[in-house]
């Protein structure tokens, strides 16, 4: 089975070099990121997250 990444919310967990450009690809194919967290924070915004700022 193999869900649809337009229209799907992702949260990742770290955005570093691998996490960040993978944020940046679901993006690209229409998924949108809600939520990370890294060492030092966590971060939801339901309306989703601008990857590339």
């Amino acid at each position: 089975m193999c869900l649809p990444i337009a229209g799907a919310r992702i949260a990742e967990q770290g955005f570093g070099n691998v996490d960040g450009i993978t944020a940046l690809l679901f993006i690209k194919a229409g998924g949108r990121l809600v939520a990370f967290q890294e060492h030092a924070a966590s971060l939801y915004n339901g309306a989703g997250i601008d990857a590339s700022a």
